[in-house]
């Protein structure tokens, strides 16, 4: 009598584990994002001495991209943020990547190719305190924010999802 009850909960949980995984697979339609949460990331909220050093590193003209990485968030994501910021090299021209730590050459040591505007705190970016820590990248011009797209590792696929995204950039980039 036990081991059916046994065999009838199994049964039941694996359904139901099954269930969740079929409604999380990668869903292609774009994430929504509230204008709240985009307001909060754009260059308005920027520190003004963090948004001179920005733009004064940006050489081009019209939309960039600012890629967030900071050291004292998910290692794993940082590492494959590097990784697919280092496969991108065509997009070094559009994307201005941000580097948070302690220490300005911590990034050059986990392998990142890039060129890094470094800062120590996200403070001394943002007016207020945000809580991410995962890399992320805001899309935007010199006053607007177009797009804001975040290494996610909690979503299955997350790795597939953040490439995908890159793919975009270029795409977009290179019109």
């Amino acid at each position: 009598m036990i081991s059916k009850v046994i065999i009838i909960v199994l049964v039941v949980l694996n359904g139901f584990l099954l269930f969740k995984f079929s409604s999380s697979e990668l869903d292609h339609k774009p994430i929504k994002r509230s204008l709240y949460e985009l307001e909060n990331y754009g260059l308005e909220h920027f520190q003004d001495s963090a948004r001179i050093k920005i733009l004064n590193n940006y050489k081009g003209e019209g939309v960039f991209g600012l890629t967030f990485i900071n050291e004292m968030g998910c290692f794993s994501c940082i590492q494959n943020e590097i990784i697919l910021l280092n496969n991108n090299t065509d997009l070094q021209e559009k994307i201005l990547v941000i580097g948070v730590s302690n220490k300005e050459d911590y990034f050059r040591k986990l392998g990142l190719n890039y060129k890094y505007i470094h800062f120590s705190d996200l403070g001394d970016i943002y007016k207020k305190r945000i809580p991410i820590g995962n890399p992320f990248t805001i899309v935007l011009d010199k006053n607007f924010v177009y797009d804001f797209n975040l290494t996610n590792t909690s979503k299955p696929h997350s790795k597939e999802m953040r490439k995908a995204y890159y793919g975009f950039l270029q795409a977009y980039f290179n019109k």
